[in-house]
């Protein structure tokens, strides 16, 4: 199977590509011209453990040319705006994440593509009491949320119900650590003041996240591209169906990094405004399809993520 990966410099991209070619599957990673390929090359390793392809998906023409070139079996489309907090430009947001994307579905479908993964997020949910299953509002109360419900949403329609029609499941991670995540996000900042010994200044800590590791993610959304019987049409959750709170999951990165955890200043700052202080996933829908999920335990999870590091930055 020919499968176009959007978004395939960043950190899910990348693994999504790993993960893909150690499945026998043939990656095709897109992006845009003068992407920092370091996560591919590291991730990927191997001249022929995938190809490349250059185009920008806000652009039309790119997006019709790169299908027509490669006429793929399937797409995973992982290519989002806003995964970075400090991305709040509500003009490029709607571009990447809803006008490209409606795009990018409908040229899929045109060109003859069998399945088509699209890539959403938990926080497309927003605030609710209790597990969030795929049947729960979507109330994101973010830009981020907000613009990747309304892609899930325009991919889902524009994809189709009927006979002939581009078979597309959504997918929603909840959360995920592991090798070469942004240096600004939560457990990239712990590991790094542990080594370093350096203070680290927190809230109270309390908030509960559901989180995994990134190659458990990936693994899942391989073998849901894969199925006999794809679940098109259909939002499925991708997560461990455990929560932890951002406390136990600093202190136990400091440990596993060999702190102590006296570093973590908790209370530091107050929780943001409007904290969720809960996300919580349920996976019966994931368990149904797939059977057992790739479980990594937290602390086999971060060692591994210390160990991929410290092997390719020593």
């Amino acid at each position: 199977m020919k499968v176009l990966v959007t978004g395939a410099t960043g950190f899910f991209g990348s693994h999504i590509v790993r993960i893909l070619a150690a499945r026998g599957l043939r990656p095709i990673a897109l992006h845009r011209a003068g992407s920092n390929l370091d996560r591919l090359k590291r991730l990927a390793a191997g001249a022929d453990s995938f190809r490349r392809a250059v185009a920008d998906i806000r652009i039309a023409g790119d997006i019709a040319r790169v299908l027509d070139d490669i006429r793929p079996d399937a797409v995973v489309h992982a290519a989002a705006y806003g995964v970075d907090y400090r991305e709040q430009d509500l003009e490029e947001a709607v571009a990447t994440n809803v006008t490209a994307t409606g795009r990018l579905v409908a040229a899929a479908r045109r060109s003859g593509v069998r399945r088509f993964l699209h890539v959403g997020t938990c926080f497309e949910y927003g605030n609710h009491d209790g597990p969030l299953g795929e049947a729960s509002a979507l109330r994101p109360n973010s830009l981020y949320g907000s613009t990747k419900a309304g892609g899930s949403l325009l991919a889902l329609a524009l994809a189709g119900a009927g006979p002939g029609d581009l078979d597309l499941c959504v997918v929603r991670p909840f959360g995920m650590y592991g090798p070469l995540e942004g240096g600004h996000k939560f457990v990239p900042q712990v590991l790094a003041a542990a080594r370093r010994g350096m203070p680290m200044e927190c809230s109270p800590g309390g908030q509960e996240r559901d989180y995994s590791y990134v190659g458990d993610i990936a693994e899942a959304c391989g073998r849901l591209l894969t199925l006999d019987r794809f679940p098109a049409g259909q939002a499925v959750n991708l997560a461990s169906g455990r929560t932890i709170t951002m406390r136990r999951l600093a202190e136990t990165a400091a440990a596993v990094a060999g702190s102590s955890g006296g570093f973590l200043n908790w209370g530091a700052h107050p929780y943001r405004p409007g904290e969720t202080m809960r996300i919580e996933a349920d996976t019966a829908k994931a368990r149904s399809l797939l059977g057992d999920l790739p479980g990594t335990s937290l602390a086999d999870g971060l060692r591994e993520t210390l160990a991929w590091e410290d092997m390719h930055f020593a």
